[in-house]
């Protein structure tokens, strides 16, 4: 039975991806398009998962986003996809396969464990309620004056891994585990890495002209070579 329930999970997970993604983009992409982003997304996170469970087994979750990356963004690429456009059903298709994926982790785990590992699901669940929130209210902000699109999805990254780095220090706390400390961090740089990003296309003035002094720059180095 704990066979069946772990398969089970495994395949919502990659069904609500699938739908997801498909459902947020059917209106600019035709279904051809997005079926084979998502089969590519799938392999690359697959291969990843694969790759870092033979050598880095305690870091498989960062193989599986190492390989959906490396390939969903050929994929992007390849299909004529627009990355900011494809992000929104991207990261709330992630945010549910993992509930499903780590769902099906924790029915696969001892007894010892399971309610350790369970805390990982709150990220994605959190996730989603947030990313509705922002879905709605972040063309209101007045910290995000330019509007464009993107900011949901990105935004929706910083919490997923803001929170599991949270959910990674209390593992460590917990287990005493090096590699959960690792993730942890990994999560916070990733996490910061898109606020850096959110601010860079929120179009504040500081950050443009900021910008703007390093292509004057570039203009004046050019004129001089």
């Amino acid at each position: 039975m704990g066979v069946f329930l772990y398969y089970l999970l495994v395949f919502f997970g990659i069904f609500s991806f699938s739908f997801v993604f498909w459902r947020k983009l059917r209106e600019d992409y035709t279904p051809d398009q997005i079926f084979s982003a998502t089969l590519l997304f799938l392999v690359g996170g697959f291969l990843g998962t694969v790759i870092f469970n033979k050598w880095l087994p305690q870091f498989s979750f960062w193989g599986f986003i190492v390989g959906t990356f490396l390939f969903g963004f050929y994929s992007l690429k390849k299909f004529g996809m627009k990355f900011f456009e494809a992000l929104d059903g991207i990261t709330v298709g992630l945010s549910w396969f993992s509930i499903f994926a780590l769902g099906a982790i924790v029915i696969r785990d001892s007894w010892g464990d399971r309610f350790v590992n369970l805390i990982g699901v709150l990220p994605g669940v959190v996730t989603l309620l947030v990313y509705t929130f922002f879905l709605k209210k972040y063309r209101r902000f007045s910290w995000y004056p330019s509007g464009k699109i993107g900011f949901v999805g990105m935004s929706t990254v910083v919490v997923y891994f803001t929170l599991r780095a949270l959910v990674a220090t209390y593992q460590f706390w917990v287990l005493s585990s090096p590699g959960h400390l690792v993730d942890g961090l990994i999560a916070l740089l990733v996490s910061l890495f898109f606020v850096g990003f959110i601010y860079f296309r929120s179009g504040r003035i500081g950050f443009t002209g900021l910008v703007g002094v390093f292509a004057r720059l570039k203009r004046a180095r050019r004129k001089n070579l």
